[in-house]
């Protein structure tokens, strides 16, 4: 969903919202996502090191059809086609994820989908870290997989955050925290891209605002966080003015963001 967070936190923690379910043909986005994260959450369990990757490789199998056997459950011989097809795919993601870490400076994975409470003045979030590893240079690297096709850094750099997940990793994570990265595992793009040093991950890294420092942004993150957390908790659910494009989505209704606009056109009048 593209809602203003605080928005879309209120709608599905507070009122208790759901989308409605929407309907597609074969694998819904969602399924293919969950299967992606348990294939790599499978393949990178035994925590290994970049020089330890081209042995991953014979793994690979085992990983995708263990995390589609879950998925497709019962339904696997009536759908023998559709989960070939997913086979097929997911084979390559993994693949081709296994080839740009080869491409990375040298690393240990130490943890994945490390799931642990994180404390936020007097609130508690849990939260669930897809992976980290540990970089040579020193500091871990929080990594978020994203098998949708919008995924952006850019989100973390505005003015009130767009998409708060992986920064939150980077200023709760448990040690020091070198890079914050998502890896992009779509069928038209498998790469990294966040804030990291040049030779950490292939692609070039993002470069941070006016000169600021990553311990700036460390900082800059940790309030805009809070700010959001006391928002949700206060029950602010204000559109502002550069997040109206953003609110026409899933939560519309709830949010009148279209009555709220012709009021203010004067295209609509009150009762």
């Amino acid at each position: 969903d593209a809602l203003p967070i605080s928005l879309r936190a209120f709608c599905q923690y507070r009122l208790g919202a759901r989308p409605l379910t929407a309907t597609s043909r074969g694998f819904s986005e969602r399924a293919r996502g969950v299967a992606t994260h348990r294939a790599a959450e499978l393949l990178f369990s035994g925590l290994p090191a970049r020089a330890e990757l081209e042995q991953l490789h014979a793994s690979v199998a085992s990983a995708v059809e263990r995390a589609l056997e879950e998925a497709f459950g019962g339904a696997r011989a009536a759908l023998r086609a559709l989960f070939e097809i997913e086979r097929a795919r997911l084979t390559s993601l993994l693949l081709r994820l296994l080839e740009a870490d080869s491409l990375r400076g040298e690393f240990r994975v130490v943890a994945i989908e490390d799931a642990r409470d994180v404390r936020l003045g007097e609130w508690t979030i849990r939260t669930r870290i897809d992976r980290a590893d540990a970089l040579a240079e020193g500091g871990l690297a929080v990594i978020d997989y994203k098998t949708g096709r919008r995924a952006s850094p850019s989100d973390w750099l505005t003015e009130r955050l767009h998409d708060a997940q992986v920064p939150l990793y980077a200023v709760s994570a448990d040690g020091a925290v070198a890079a914050a990265v998502i890896a992009k595992l779509h069928a038209r793009d498998v790469s990294y891209a966040g804030f990291f040093r040049d030779d950490a991950f292939p692609n070039r890294a993002r470069a941070l605002p006016d000169g600021r420092t990553w311990e700036q942004q460390l900082g800059r993150w940790r309030e805009q966080i809070m700010q959001l957390v006391e928002e949700f908790a206060a029950g602010d659910t204000r559109l502002l003015p550069d997040e109206l494009d953003e609110a026409r989505g899933t939560y519309a209704p709830l949010s009148r963001v279209a009555e709220q606009l012709a009021l203010n056109r004067g295209g609509l009048s009150r009762w």
